[in-house]
């Protein structure tokens, strides 16, 4: 996973920030509630998100058991 320069606000990583719980190897498995099941391409759930916050459900396994958000 990528560290980022949390010190320079251009380059943070947000995944990295305090209190988020995301590990090198997580899948995405829902953004902003929807199941990316649910789409072709997980790009469409990214749409017209630029400057908006994006909650995204992460999880350990695949099939999404035991995620985390």
């Amino acid at each position: 996973m990528c560290r980022g320069k949390n010190w320079h606000s251009a380059f943070r990583t947000l995944l990295t920030e305090i209190g988020v719980n995301a590990s090198e190897g997580d899948y995405i498995v829902a953004i902003n509630g929807r199941s990316v099941r649910d789409v072709g391409n997980i790009y469409e759930l990214l749409e017209n998100t630029a400057g908006k916050q994006t909650k995204l459900s992460l999880s350990k396994s695949s099939n999404g058991c035991g995620s985390v958000r």
